[in-house]
């Protein structure tokens, strides 16, 4: 190669089990002769060698998370051997010439990693999925899905490669997700976020699949100054559905409606709910309704479905998609940092609502900072119940304590929100649309005190008006017991500054925000200025 070269990059091989069992030589060839050969480029122009191994050196771990320092626990013969042994043979032809002729060598092992454009046919387990779910067939699950996997998003995968580039360190260094979920629940996410009917089919576990994958990143973090930044469960909240401020989702194409062109955009804005805040939690399907626990004391390596047993983090919590009858509960009294989402796909209705919640003596506190504290974002069937939420400030955050939000077509119906604190965000509670015909229906809102929130402590709005949308509010919510409609209305607060409120259309933007006064009594329980618009208009402004 003629020129200069800084580094040599060798990411080259075949990497799902269907490809390398069908190119088994090619596989050791890329991983013998291929590192070789990319090693003697890197040397002959002192150029900065990176060397991607992978997790399957590791082959079925017996330890949990695994270091770099674990030697590994591999069949040299077995269905899988030609992969793993490549890539052990290369790390150890990398080291040798590094401490041999001195080349400038680092090795990065690389565990299950996703993103937009993979191959709907390379025989990955996201990938696989989403192509059964998507033509209707059968998911197949081997064993009895109860085997984990870690999934990191390519962008994660990318800065970590470049940062080992830049370091100059020799590794071997693990870069992955430090978040497990298994096969099973990655199953069931599959089905819930496609809305595909596809029944779930068990297969014979394969032969050396391992049981459990997981990476200690604890040398990335020291070394590289890397950890996964793409937690899209928490990051992607309303006004932002599918998608996430910092993960990019690249357009379709337009005309393609082809399994191949759907999986794209699955991968993209759906499957990241699976990446760093990771997928489900239960080892296996159950149709009954579960209660989970979130405790300070608790282990986010536990079943959570037990005071005994809870999670330590919401960060693990949102891991789990609820479904009908399903309880989150914290405990009271405790504070958790963090952000509770009920998000598309989690849905109960009125008789067996997803109910968020606290539990032993006194509310929770959720700690949100810059983010939403509790979000419900198309989808409902969801109650909240005895929470304190509080946010960073309300100069500091431009979120809703409460954010209930949709932007997909239809009604929801029915959510709860009782009993909550919510301060020190934009806005306290916050419901409405951002799509034409969509909306909340059945919304209650009581004993809620909202305080110390910078917009409004009640906030509703609707999409900008169209030239055939109605100018005038319609829906019925309940605001702190009384069935309006949602144009002006205050919640009783017994501490601190009394609840705001605005006033909007279903269809328009927030026309006038008029606060209630500062004072210390509690605003009347029922909506003021009955028919009329809070800026005072006794008829709606023009869109």
């Amino acid at each position: 190669m003629p020129g200069p070269v800084d580094a040599v990059a060798h990411l080259a091989s075949p990497a799902s089990p269907p490809d390398y069992a069908r190119l088994p030589l090619e596989t050791l060839a890329v991983g013998s002769r291929g590192t070789e050969n990319a090693l003697r480029l890197a040397l002959r122009h002192g150029a900065r060698f990176l060397l991607a191994s992978t997790s399957e050196v590791y082959g079925d771990p017996v330890v949990h998370p695994q270091p770099e320092e674990y030697w590994g626990n591999v069949n040299p013969v077995g269905p899988r051997s030609v992969y793993d042994e490549a890539k052990r043979y290369a790390e150890a032809l990398t080291t040798a010439y590094r401490t041999g002729p001195g080349a400038d060598t680092g090795i990065v092992r690389i565990f299950n990693t996703y993103g937009p454009r993979m191959r709907p046919r390379d025989g990955r387990v996201v990938s696989t999925f989403l192509r059964q779910a998507l033509s209707g067939r059968p998911l197949t699950v081997y064993g009895d899905g109860g085997q984990t996997r870690s999934f990191c998003y390519v962008d994660d995968l990318v800065r970590g490669l470049t940062a080992m580039l830049d370091a100059h360190c020799a590794g071997p260094v693990n870069l992955g997700n430090p978040v497990e979920c298994t096969v099973s629940d990655l199953a069931r996410l599959v089905l819930r976020v496609t809305g595909s009917g596809s029944p779930v089919v068990h297969r014979p576990l394969p032969v050396d699949d391992p049981g459990r994958r997981r990476p200690d990143i604890a040398r990335a973090a020291a070394l590289l100054g890397w950890r996964p930044e793409v937690p899209c469960r928490r990051g992607c909240g309303a006004p932002l559905p599918g998608s996430c401020r910092r993960c990019p989702v690249p357009p379709s194409r337009p005309g393609r409606d082809t399994v191949s062109g759907r999986i794209a955009v699955a991968l993209a804005g759906t499957v990241l709910a699976v990446a760093g805040a990771g997928c489900l939690a239960t080892p296996h399907y159950q149709p009954t309704a579960r209660t989970y626990y979130v405790s300070p004391d608790g282990d986010d390596e536990a079943a959570g479905t037990s005071p005994g047993r809870a999670w330590r983090t919401l960060e693990r919590a949102e891991r789990t998609a609820l479904e009908p009858g399903d309880r989150l509960l914290l405990r009271g009294g405790a504070r958790f940092p963090g952000t509770v989402t009920v998000g598309a796909h989690e849905a109960g209705d009125a008789a067996r609502p997803v109910v968020v919640g606290s539990y032993g003596g006194g509310r929770a506190t959720v700690s949100a900072g810059r983010l939403a504290g509790v979000s419900v974002h198309n989808t409902a069937g969801v109650e909240i119940h005895d929470l304190v939420v509080q946010g960073a400030g309300a100069r500091a955050t431009d979120q809703a304590g409460v954010n209930l939000h949709t932007d997909e077509g239809g009604r929801r119906r029915h959510v709860v929100v009782s009993g909550v604190d919510v301060s020190g965000f934009r806005v306290g509670v916050s419901v409405g649309s951002t799509a034409a015909g969509s909306g909340f229906r059945d919304v209650t809102v009581r004993r809620a005190t909202l305080h110390g929130n910078r917009d409004a402590g009640l906030l509703t709005y609707g999409p900008v008006c169209g030239p055939t949308a109605p100018t005038t509010p319609t829906g019925t919510s309940r605001w702190s017991g009384s069935r309006r409609s949602p144009t002006w209305a205050t919640l009783p607060s017994t501490t601190g500054t009394p609840a705001a409120a605005s006033s909007s259309a279903v269809c328009g933007r927030p026309w006038c925000v008029a606060p209630v006064p500062t004072t210390t009594a509690a605003p009347p329980a029922r909506a003021r200025r009955s028919g009329r618009w809070a800026c005072g208009r006794t008829t709606p402004p023009r869109c």
